[in-house]
């Protein structure tokens, strides 16, 4: 029926977009190897902090320029804000892109 070929060519674009939707291997090992800088920095600035993904990257729904969400849990002694300049300066020490966003 009509109504059915309407249901078919919607199920089919939504595939592509699920499938362009999805990162290859290249991005999936750029972002990896991001996150992995990331946690390497983190950890040497603040042993004992965690550091979460969340977002598009967990979710396998990242664009290329999708950026990486990521939640940094410090302890309670330590001041969050005083903690984002010290990685901000680390990172800008190592070349790296500024610290986007904190909130």
């Amino acid at each position: 029926t009509h109504e059915l070929l309407h249901y078919e060519l919607l199920h089919a674009q939504l595939l592509r977009l699920a499938e362009l939707a999805t990162p290859g291997t290249r991005e999936l090992s750029r972002r990896h190897g991001a996150l992995m800088r990331l946690s390497a920095l983190v950890h040497s600035e603040h042993p004992d902090a965690e550091l979460h993904v969340f977002g598009s990257t967990t979710t396998m729904l990242s664009l290329p320029d999708s950026d990486l969400d990521c939640e940094l849990v410090l302890e309670r002694r330590v001041d969050a804000v005083v903690a984002l300049d010290q990685l901000a300066e680390a990172v800008g020490r190592r070349g790296g892109a500024p610290m986007a966003q904190a909130g």
